[in-house]
């Protein structure tokens, strides 16, 4: 008895421990990739994807362990904002720099979306419009 009671104790302390404190969850990208859009032999891996481009990455170190210099990506062109989810990383324009962050959640006042971003490593949170997202990431090949 003294043990169940001593467990049971310890459980209704557990949600308030450091550990499951230290960071809020992070949303998963959004499939733009099905797998009708790949074939695999022993020689290819061929994707098949509209409007795509490969791109790599400057080392600001925003995005580590997900993105550094060393990877390469693959981009496409949304079409829409309905293309863009939470948990999508995304590339938008800031003045002469284009920027990659994922979106964190959307803002949608009077019809109007705004999305707001963030870098892993970053501690400021951004909001972009539509008309800045210039590319939404797809995939990472490492």
């Amino acid at each position: 008895m003294k043990k169940l009671i001593l467990i049971t104790i310890l459980l209704m302390f557990l949600p308030f421990s450091d550990n499951n404190l230290a960071k809020e969850e992070i949303a998963s990208p959004s499939d733009h990739i099905t797998r009708d859009n790949i074939i695999i032999t022993d020689k290819f891996l061929i994707l098949s994807i509209d409007n795509s481009i490969l791109v790599d990455f400057k080392g600001t170190g925003s995005m580590e362990p997900v993105l550094n210099e060393y990877s390469n990506g693959i981009e496409i062109i949304p079409k829409s904002e309905d293309e863009i989810k939470v948990g999508d990383i995304i590339v938008y324009q800031n003045g002469n720099e284009k920027i990659i962050h994922r979106v964190k959640y959307i803002n949608e006042e009077n019809g109007k979306k705004t999305f707001v971003l963030k870098g892993y490593n970053d501690n400021n949170e951004e909001s972009v419009k539509f008309t800045d997202i210039k590319y939404i990431l797809i995939g990472v090949l490492y």
